[in-house]
């Protein structure tokens, strides 16, 4: 929605102020504010121009008194005004605003130099210091700051795109997306905020509108973005369209040839065709171990693929194993190397059963309200042999919620 260029706002404010007021535009400026502080019991009129009439002061004035009633407390016989006045004319104003009033009312004026500022600060300083509380993951403070330099240029898609930002790292995307647009009213091909956008659109899941706009992103920038052709693949893994995603992962690689993620995100694709192309999923699996040797994911999903598809189970553990180096503390890790321990165990052997019993061990240990580890632990028990075992695993796996527990009880605890 397009806002006309000369409006009056209602807005309230409840950090260093409390209370509420109007915001007079023109020509999508702000050039009058009118503040009624309830805490102070104060009423005060901010000018944000050099010039400003007496006209549109008096018309402001009428505009507030309409618009913001007044609480019992005031007395109707002050008028308390907060002025900003150029240096330059001083004198003269201050004579013409008393004659205008006719010396009706008790004046209070708060004198200060016009410098382009707003609470003593210039735009320049307000994005600066923004910036800076960005970056210290100060979102709140930058949010506020940012708020005020929009008070010196509401039009500036700057500062649209950083609060969208801002608003991403609160996990508001809602708000983010609406900072993307307000920039994009004012800019429509940014590549930044079309970027920023489907970085929203495609959290909540929202693939085809991300490929939407990181595609518009990608084409703005002569397709040399890099992230967005990434993303672009990552979105069509999500629609189910892996064909499409290799696609743009392989761009990314053209523009990062030494991509860690790209590899890695081919191997799953690879890994994921209903046909499991498990070459190709083992070759980009270790090009990104290649490029970093503590990467979690590849030495998890690389432990898999050697499990399940080409059956080298000790390849399997020891990849297993050695993304349990880099991540101590994960739940899958140690099930599935569990899972295979206890599968591979021959029969009347319990070597492998205990690595298995272990494994399901150190996962309880770390998450005590993990079901699947029960249940598979329940299992183990009972190609072990300690019924009792199986049936407290069983139990407490149902208490958790583990649907399969309930019959699995049925069939051994009898």
């Amino acid at each position: 929605m397009k806002l006309p260029k000369d409006r009056v706002i209602i807005a309230s404010d409840v950090n260093e102020r409390d209370g509420i007021g109007v915001e007079i535009y023109r020509d999508n400026k702000l050039v009058i504010e009118i503040f009624r502080d309830d805490t102070k019991r104060t009423r005060t009129v901010t000018h944000y121009q050099q010039d400003i009439s007496l006209d549109l002061l008096e018309e402001s004035i009428q505009t507030f008194k309409k618009e913001i009633p007044l609480g019992l407390y005031w007395l109707s016989q002050f008028q308390i005004i907060r002025l900003t006045l150029s240096i330059e004319n001083l004198q003269t104003d201050i004579i013409k605003f008393i004659r205008h009033y006719n010396m009706r009312k008790v004046l209070i004026i708060t004198l200060s130099l016009f410098v382009c500022k707003t609470y003593g600060q210039t735009f320049e300083e307000l994005t600066s210091s923004a910036i800076k509380a960005g970056q210290e993951n100060n979102y709140r403070q930058a949010i506020e700051l940012y708020n005020k330099a929009l008070k010196l240029d509401n039009g500036n898609y700057f500062i649209y795109n950083k609060l969208s930002y801002i608003y991403y790292c609160l996990d508001n995307l809602d708000s983010s997306i609406v900072y993307c647009n307000l920039a994009l009213e004012k800019v429509p091909n940014d590549s930044t905020a079309l970027y920023q956008r489907g970085h929203c659109y495609m959290d909540k899941r929202n693939f085809q509108k991300a490929i939407d706009d990181f595609t518009l992103s990608f084409e703005k920038t002569n397709k040399q973005n890099s992230d967005a052709s990434f993303n672009i693949g990552k979105c069509y893994f999500g629609l189910g369209d892996i064909d499409n995603a290799i696609e743009f992962y392989m761009t990314t690689l053209t523009l990062e040839p030494n991509d860690k993620y790209s590899f890695y995100e081919l191997g799953y694709c690879y890994a994921s065709l209903s046909t499991p192309d498990k070459e190709n999923a083992l070759k980009y699996y270790s090009k990104a171990i290649d490029q970093d040797k503590n990467y979690y994911e590849a030495y998890f999903n690389r432990g898999l693929l050697y499990a399940t598809q080409f059956k080298n189970l000790k390849k399997g553990h020891a990849d297993l194993e050695r993304s349990i180096e880099i991540r101590t503390k994960n739940k899958l890790s140690y099930l599935y190397n569990g899972m295979l321990y206890r599968d591979e165990a021959e029969e009347g052997s319990e070597e492998k059963l205990l690595k298995a019993r272990d494994m399901f061990d150190k996962v309880i240990e770390l998450y005590p309200n993990y079901a699947d580890a029960y249940f598979e632990r329940a299992v183990t028990w009972y190609k072990i042999g300690i019924l009792n075992m199986v049936c407290k695993d069983l139990d407490k796996a149902e208490s958790l919620g583990y649907a399969k527990a309930k019959e699995t009880k049925k069939q051994l605890c009898k």
